[in-house]
């Protein structure tokens, strides 16, 4: 199954990236990745676990066996109020990553433009513990559509087949074509069956071989059957729609 979503152009766009291209700052985590992307990230999906990770400052200079000892995340809208959506509190945790559960953001809306900043303790055996600065903010635009594009089957050897194909078709309009600054495709290969094939899929867009599975994003959830998904943008792929008849 595949999942297009597209994310619409914005001024802030400009704004953001040299907010992002900015030095990391040296007693705060630095490269903030959304999704395993960098700053700003667009169409982010509503319906999905967000991941979150980030690499940790020295804090403690040369001394050896530095790890992080505890978190804190905070995402806010990215606007002039800058609404707290989500504040983890301190989180003892050891992993320089969060995975946001589906369904925890409170107001989470389509086509909105986010922001977020992490502060963390780092601790070693031979030295205190130390509480970093909250990071730079780093920034995240939510997908306006979150709607799945189901593949229709075309061809299958038998009722209880290990491989498929299937097609699903997409049409967009000149307008969105055209005003579309990203788009971002979203696929795994779900097997329902004893046997998994370790999510195998082979991704075909317009006749082109575009992806090979298993997907390889970092997403946790507690459904035994899961399978990770990919993350492809296919914005250069996009095909005019045909002219009217």
């Amino acid at each position: 199954r595949s999942r297009l979503m597209l994310a619409l152009p914005v001024a802030l766009l400009a704004l953001l990236v040299a907010s992002a291209s900015a030095e990391a700052q040296n007693d705060a985590p630095f490269n903030l990745l959304c999704d395993m992307r960098p700053s700003p990230v667009l169409a982010v999906p509503l319906n999905e676990p967000l991941p979150l990770h980030w690499e940790l400052p020295a804090l403690l200079g040369s001394t050896p066996d530095q790890k992080q000892q505890t978190l804190q995340v905070r995402i806010a809208e990215h606007s002039s109020e800058g609404k707290v959506v989500l504040d983890t509190g301190v989180v003892t945790s050891d992993v320089n990553g969060l995975v946001v559960p589906n369904g925890t953001l409170h107001g989470w809306t389509a086509d909105r433009w986010y922001k977020w900043q992490v502060q963390v303790t780092i601790q070693a055996h031979t030295a205190q513990p130390v509480t970093s600065a909250w990071s730079s903010w780093a920034y995240f635009l939510t997908s306006p559509a979150a709607s799945q594009v189901m593949g229709a089957p075309l061809w299958h050897p038998s009722a209880k087949a290990l491989y498929v194909q299937l097609r699903a078709e997409l049409q967009l309009d000149a307008a969105t074509v055209q005003s579309a600054s990203q788009a971002v495709l979203f696929v795994q290969g779900a097997q329902e069956s004893d046997e998994k094939l370790l999510g195998a899929y082979r991704l075909y867009l317009n006749g082109q071989t575009l992806s090979i599975g298993p997907g390889r994003a970092n997403v946790a959830t507690s459904n035994p059957n899961h399978t990770l998904h990919d993350v492809l943008d296919v914005s250069h792929l996009l095909l005019p729609p045909p002219p009217p008849p």
